[in-house]
């Protein structure tokens, strides 16, 4: 008896997941592309800053599972060095807090959330605005608030994780 209700609780929410997942197809879609577009602009500085290919740097595809936005797949960066390995993972499209960009004297609910990890600490990069209107900016462990994100301030993150 415990079996089906626990099987019928399972399929019911992976319909709902789904359901959600297709409802806010458009959602998704605009925000996988506007981490794309981040990771072209990172591989760009990389590719500048470490002509060498020092760095491994490898694409996947994470799983990201968002509550009320459904369950999506969404491109990640892994960087290997020296025995370390870095993560850049998107975690949420529809962030849950709210950051201070320096350009605001208000809090302005953010449109993305990615981190750039190696499971001990973390750096957030907050997304703000849409489409062409991207801007980013990154906040790291030790930060009050967010700066606008430049290639400087990614390779002092990076290099915070690999010296």
């Amino acid at each position: 008896m415990a079996r089906s209700s626990f099987s019928e609780l399972l399929q019911k929410k992976k319909e709902s997941y789904d359901a959600e997942a297709t409802k806010n197809k458009e959602i998704i879609d605009e925000w996988v592309q506007a981490v794309g577009k981040l990771f072209t602009q990172f591989r760009s500085w990389l590719a500048v800053s470490d002509p060498t290919q020092i760095l491994r740097v490898e694409e996947a595809k994470t799983d990201v599972n968002e509550p009320n936005v459904g369950r999506y797949q969404a491109p990640r960066l892994d960087i290997r060095a020296f025995g370390k390995w870095v993560g850049i993972i998107p975690k949420a499209r529809k962030t849950v807090g709210t950051a201070r960009p320096p350009q605001s004297g208000a809090p302005a609910q953010a449109t993305g959330r990615v981190d750039i990890t190696d499971e001990v600490r973390r750096y957030v990069l907050y997304r703000f605005g849409l489409n062409d209107e991207d801007s980013w900016f990154i906040e790291g462990p030790s930060s009050d608030s967010p700066q606008k994100l430049t290639e400087e301030l990614f390779e002092e993150a990076l290099m915070s994780y690999f010296q």
